[in-house]
Parts: C-alpha cells; structure tokens; sequence
C-alpha cells in the first residue's frame, strides 16, 4: 500500500502482510531481498519497498502398521510428499500374508505436520494338503484356505500288492 511521508520524515512501518504457506520476513529495499529497510531512516524521495517471503516447511513423517518410523523429511508448503524408501512390509502370520496397498491418509499437497501410516491388503493363507496311502505314495492333493475344514478322499487309495491288505481309513 502507498504512503505519503513529508521530506526527510520517517514511514511508518505497515502491518506484516500475510500469504497461505509463508512466513512474512520483513521489508527490503531491492526485489532480491538483501537489504532489509531501516524505518528509521528519513524518507528522501519516492522508495518501493519489497516484501520477504520464506515458504513455510512441514515435518513429514511415513510410518508402517506398527507405528515404526520409515521415513521423515521436511516439504515445502505445497509439494505433495514423496515416500523414498523400501516397499513396506509386514510379516504373514499362519492365517494372513499382506500386500503394500498404499498410505493413509491419501498423499496431498504439504499445509501441515502430517503422519502417512502404511496399509495392507490382507489374503487368507492356502495350505496344501497330500493325502498318501499306505505304500507312501500320494492319493489326492488338495489346497485348502486357512482353518478351514478339509475333505477327506471319497476314494480309496489302490493296493498295490498283498503286503498291503485291505485299506482301512485315514489318519492325521
């Protein structure tokens, strides 16, 4: 804003102006921002005067399921943040194995401090199942999900000669 100031008067200092994502860093005499304005010094003729601006930054941190940090870094305000590291992961457990999915909440341009959690898609773990006969050869295979309950064979494993008599059932 312009301001009148009679000859070898003073100007008075304005109020700090404000912009989304920046910090206000006083006046200055050139538009590089070199110089800062003394507004103690008398006014000899028409001056501009040039606003300092220093994009505000933001800690952003990316974490996995567990809460362990995987990364942290400082973003410009604006910039959509970036996840450098390895793939997360997470360890299967005999019922699940997980799949990276992506990062909660949804990565978006830097406003504030923010926390990005890691997600997984979970898959029920299969498991095979060989039923062998007497004679340590394999009858039928199956795959089965975890838990579940299994069938058993609706037919009997073959004799392969007289040393094997007559099949009797299965056992675990």
């Amino acid at each position: 804003a312009a301001q009148s100031v009679t000859a070898e008067g003073t100007a008075s200092e304005p109020t700090a102006p404000e912009a989304t994502g920046y910090t206000f860093g006083g006046w200055y005499k050139e538009p590089e921002c070199t110089t800062a304005f003394d507004f103690a010094t008398p006014i000899t003729g028409n001056i501009t005067l040039y606003a300092k601006w220093t994009v505000n930054k933001y800690t952003i941190t990316f974490k996995n399921y567990d809460g362990t940090e995987l990364q942290s870094s400082e973003v410009a305000y604006g910039e959509t943040p970036s996840y450098t590291g390895e793939t997360p992961t997470r360890d299967q457990t005999a019922q699940y194995t997980y799949t990276f999915s992506g990062w909660s909440p949804a990565l978006y341009p830097a406003d504030k401090d923010q926390e990005y959690t890691a997600q997984f898609n979970t898959s029920t773990r299969q498991y095979t199942v060989t039923w062998y006969d007497g004679t340590g050869n394999a009858h039928k295979t199956q795959s089965v999900n975890y838990n579940a309950t299994i069938s058993v064979p609706t037919t009997d494993p073959e004799r392969c000669d007289d040393e094997y008599p007559q099949f009797i059932g299965w056992t675990a």
